[in-house]
């Protein structure tokens, strides 16, 4: 009886759920706002990558966000997604620098541009 109780409580699910955020094209741009903490995680393609819980809110590749914005993961090797995921989890004596950086990452909107260089660099808008 309790076994089949839980069965119906939790059903069986198989893959991923999560949409990822496609690939910022050169001289292209994307806008999110971050919904946890970074991670890091190991693909089998890619090796080890930074990984973002986002709400995107434009992305060219993206073009059903007229609708509202979608949750989804950014997945980088980036150098600026080392930065930043250093930046988050800083474990260091500057608490202040810390506080900072969390606040902005939990509060506000980022725009991540791709140049025609290959390079990415991320700021925070507003």
């Amino acid at each position: 009886m309790y076994h089949s109780l839980l069965c119906i409580m939790r059903p069986i699910e198989f893959g991923n759920d999560k949409i990822r955020m496609k690939e910022v094209l050169p001289g292209a741009d994307a806008v999110f706002t971050f919904n946890g903490l970074p991670e890091i995680i190991d693909t089998e393609q890619y090796g080890e990558k930074y990984s973002f819980p986002i709400s995107l809110i434009s992305h060219d590749s993206h073009p059903l966000l007229s609708d509202g914005p979608i949750e989804a993961v950014w997945e980088s090797k980036s150098n600026c997604a080392k930065e930043l995921y250093n930046a988050v989890h800083n474990k260091g004596d500057d608490k202040k620098w810390t506080e900072i950086v969390l606040k902005a990452y939990n509060n506000s909107k980022w725009k991540l541009a791709r140049f025609d260089s290959g390079q990415y660099k991320i700021w925070m808008m507003e």
